[in-house]
């Protein structure tokens, strides 16, 4: 199955059009998707970090869960919205990269399996 005549479709979208005439949009949503993704990046790191007992030793993991975790999901919804939309700008319709057919699923599936796999370390931690 190609997924080029979706691409197509999505490229000739009105909003589309107007993203890839603007001057500023590109930027404005490659620079929106860097820092989502490295404040994402940034918050999983400072909670594996609990996790590990490197820092932080003197502030509960639960505590520490309850602050970051609504803030990687605002990085993570963010990211990804910022990231697909970044289709819409592609000049020929097709995005600049394209990842293999068997890559594409995991690549759609990857923020769901996050959130799954910090919910489940949490629910773990928290019968400890």
């Amino acid at each position: 199955m190609s997924l080029r005549p979706l691409f197509e479709w999505v490229h000739a979208f009105p909003s589309s059009i107007a993203m890839r005439e603007s001057l500023y949009a590109f930027p404005v949503l490659l620079t929106l998707h860097l820092i989502s993704l490295a404040m994402f990046a940034g918050l999983v790191v400072m909670m594996d970090l609990r996790l590990l007992g490197v820092a932080y030793r003197g502030t509960p993991f639960s505590e520490v869960q309850r602050r970051l975790f609504p803030w990687q999901m605002v990085g993570m919804v963010v990211t990804s919205i910022a990231g697909k939309s970044r289709a819409w700008t592609s000049e020929k319709g097709v995005p600049r990269y394209a990842a293999p057919t068997r890559r594409r699923p995991i690549i759609t599936t990857s923020p769901a399996n996050i959130a799954s796999e910090m919910r489940w370390i949490v629910s773990k931690i928290g019968k400890a």
